[in-house]
């Protein structure tokens, strides 16, 4: 009896390996290598097409924390038509509640909201999350959840972060929402450092940027992965109705004391075009379209400056940036230190190629 107890165990434990093993390479498999460029897409790409002489979109560089929040939450407040969100992942911070009470404060007065969140790392606690379904005028989608039955779509993450206030104004960049993004005053913890950008455009520009990533917002929405969040219980509505309150009077209390007034057409510069470049929005392997138009227009450049947080390189990839200093006077990167990157594995990449970019020429600064 013990030999059949010890050889059902020993079965199991090899069906559990072997389950696990079998799943990992369902997980990794669809996203190993590269999908090859399409020559329609290659051949689409025209250099001239991102140059321009004018137009009536002018921007504002939001590097410092707490003033990109000011900035967001006078956006917000004005708003009279339509407020359109993403954001990769939040924190449950004090921040997060006076942002997303902002959101309901609108929506109550009649602006429709619609935001999407990736659906494996919004974090939003269920309280925040029933708040917003239960508001008639919020559409919140979750992009790509995670279904344990689709093993080969759980890498695919929507990292996008942009606002758009009435077709008129524009933040996007590198931020989340959390206290640790926008350097809140009781927050005590790491800073994380983004450069965001503001877009005003007072003419609302058919076809102009902010035009592009509205319908680029909708492309997201409309994939089959991502899926608006509703019918909540009577209970679940109750409660985020009441939830809904405490966030709306915290965006109250936050106006009150440090609502501001912002010129933002003195605040900014004009500029002469902006171009959105995306990759496809499925949830699956994808076509390097923005690394191949970045590299098309690095090499109709003299000089070329390239800020990421990651720098993470195959072999090939590698080759095509070293390969930009026989052709530019002068390519400078600047990305993380080892001593600041939030995310080791992806720049294990970066450490390991570090010294084969600086040998290809490629002036590196690490903050």
């Amino acid at each position: 009896m013990k030999k059949i107890v010890k050889w059902c165990i020993c079965v199991l434990i090899a069906a559990i390996i072997v389950f696990i093993a079998v799943y990992i390479c369902l997980f990794a498999v669809p996203f190993s290598g590269n999908e090859e460029l399409s020559e329609e897409f290659t051949s689409s790409v025209n250099v001239n097409d991102y140059y321009g002489d004018g137009a009536s979109e002018r921007v504002r560089l939001l590097d410092d924390p707490q003033e990109s929040f000011t900035y967001r939450m006078n956006l917000i407040e004005q708003a009279q038509g339509e407020i359109v969100f993403s954001v990769y992942t939040t924190t449950d911070s004090n921040t997060t509640h006076i942002f997303l009470g902002a959101l309901l404060k609108k929506a109550d007065e009649g602006v429709k909201v619609k935001m999407v969140f990736d659906g494996k790392f919004a974090m939003l606690s269920n309280k925040a999350k029933y708040a917003l379904m239960a508001n008639e005028n919020v559409e919140l989608y979750y992009y790509n959840e995670i279904k344990f039955l689709q093993p080969s779509k759980l890498n695919a993450c929507m990292h996008d972060k942009y606002l758009i206030v009435d077709g008129k104004y524009m933040i996007f960049g590198g931020r989340n929402v959390g206290d640790y993004c926008y350097a809140d005053e009781s927050y005590d913890g790491d800073l994380t450092l983004d450069r965001e950008v503001l877009v005003y455009d007072s003419q609302k520009t058919d076809g102009g940027a902010i035009d592009q990533v509205r319908e680029y917002f909708d492309q997201v929405v409309s994939e089959d992965v991502c899926g608006l969040k509703d019918g909540l219980s009577d209970g679940k509505r109750k409660k985020g109705e009441a939830y809904a309150k405490e966030l709306v009077s915290l965006s109250e209390e936050y106006y009150s004391e440090k609502g501001v007034y912002i010129d933002y057409s003195a605040e900014t510069v004009a500029v002469n075009k902006i171009t959105l470049v995306t990759n496809p929005t499925h949830a699956g392997r994808k076509e390097a379209r923005v690394g191949y138009t970045l590299y098309k227009l690095a090499l109709n450049s003299d000089k070329v400056f390239i800020q990421s947080p990651y720098v993470a390189l195959d072999s090939e990839h590698l080759s095509y940036f070293t390969g930009l200093t026989k052709t530019c006077e002068s390519v400078t990167l600047l990305t993380n230190s080892i001593g600041t990157t939030p995310n080791l594995p992806a720049y294990s990449n970066y450490y390991v190629r570090r010294k084969s970019l600086v040998e290809g020429g490629i002036d590196i600064y690490e903050y």
